[in-house]
């Protein structure tokens, strides 16, 4: 059976920037500031202890509470860290960043090569536990007939054309992300879902990218398939003013949605659906609109 939904438009461009997001809560105090002197991967580097403790419930802020003087030194005496040195370099300048700011920092893994082997790095250092909270994600502002408002945190339909496509600037590869979204305007279809950043389809809509998972109002897709009867969640129930609320598992590999009417959860196929994971939003008619509730 053919969905409804499905209209031919151009594939969205896949996004370059891999996003990580930390909490900025902080565990500093003044007895955090002394030099803390570092050697990673045969690299010196010295930063204030209170930035390697600034975000709390991490294996790094452990590391550097407690006991830190008994770590694991080189002759010089620096602490003995077996880390790829740009990849924590690039970490340490952005604990600088949030250890002086009020305000949630988005982290930027580097591009290229070093990607995987910071990914890898953050979420040995314990970094995946500040992913169970709320989020501020922002939408992506290249995205396909969509408009992109309020520093990325809402998007609408904004075109003659029959479907929009907007995918979240941030990716995922671990933790457990959660998102509130509010639907402000629906006056046709909505999808909300996961796709895998990595598994594009040139020149079909991603209702046809077998990555897709997720919701319209009426009908739900795996694997960009639609399907009519999947038990409780064959359909995504969602109309005007609600609350929806996301959860991005994946370390269990699920996605799922609540709202006012109903609680939806399936499971992820990793092998149809790779890491980084990108969340997505379609939308069918001019004026439609949602917002990330902070």
């Amino acid at each position: 059976m053919k969905s409804s939904f499905v209209r031919n438009i151009s594939t969205k461009q896949a996004m370059d920037q891999i996003k990580v997001v930390l909490d900025n809560k902080k565990v500093v105090s003044k007895d955090n500031e002394e030099i803390v002197y570092l050697n990673v991967g045969n690299e010196k580097m010295a930063t204030k202890r209170s930035t390697l403790t600034c975000v709390p419930n991490t294996l790094l802020t452990k590391m550097f509470t407690e006991n830190y003087q008994t770590l694991l030194k080189d002759r010089d005496g620096y602490i003995f860290l077996d880390y790829d040195p740009t990849a924590f370099r690039h970490l340490l300048n952005q604990l600088r960043q949030l250890n002086s700011s009020e305000t949630p920092l988005i982290i930027n893994p580097p591009t290229g090569d070093l990607t995987d082997t910071y990914l890898f790095m953050v979420k040995q250092l314990g970094f995946t536990q500040t992913q169970n909270k709320l989020h501020t994600i922002q939408f992506d502002s290249n995205s396909i007939n969509g408009k992109i408002e309020e520093n990325g945190l809402v998007a609408s339909h904004d075109s003659d054309w029959t479907c929009a496509e907007i995918r979240s600037f941030q990716t995922f590869s671990f933790g457990v992300h959660h998102i509130k979204i509010k639907i402000e305007n629906l006056y046709g279809d909505l999808f909300l879902g996961i796709v895998s950043k990595n598994m594009i389809e040139r020149h079909i809509f991603s209702f046809s990218n077998r990555s897709l998972y997720g919701w319209t109002i009426r009908e739900l897709y795996l694997n960009g398939v639609y399907h009519a009867h999947y038990g409780n969640s064959r359909n995504g129930n969602m109309k005007q003013n609600d609350i929806v609320e996301i959860t991005i598992d994946c370390e269990n590999k699920k996605f799922k949605m609540n709202n006012a009417c109903q609680h939806h959860e399936i499971s992820i196929d990793i092998e149809q659906c790779p890491f980084p994971w990108q969340f997505i939003t379609m939308m069918t008619e001019y004026g439609d609109r949602i917002k990330i509730v902070q």
